[in-house]
């Protein structure tokens, strides 16, 4: 899938996919906040997991660059 990410997929597609992939990384930090203000999870663990999809952001954005951009 990477492989055909980077040589075959036409710029417009890889740019839908990371639409897609964004917006999935986003709602669940928003999932996080519901679920920490409705008080149905511990703190902890919310934060935990909002966290690591802040985290995966930064991956996805620093992959791509990579896969788009280097030759």
């Amino acid at each position: 899938m990477v492989t055909w990410f980077r040589a075959h997929a036409p710029i417009r597609r890889k740019f839908d996919i990371l639409f897609v992939a964004y917006v999935t990384l986003t709602a669940i930090p928003a999932a996080t906040t519901w679920l920490a203000t409705s008080g149905r999870a511990p703190d902890g663990a919310l934060l935990s997991i909002a966290c690591g999809a802040w985290a995966l952001v930064a991956v996805v954005a620093l992959l791509s660059k990579r896969l788009i951009c280097d030759p």
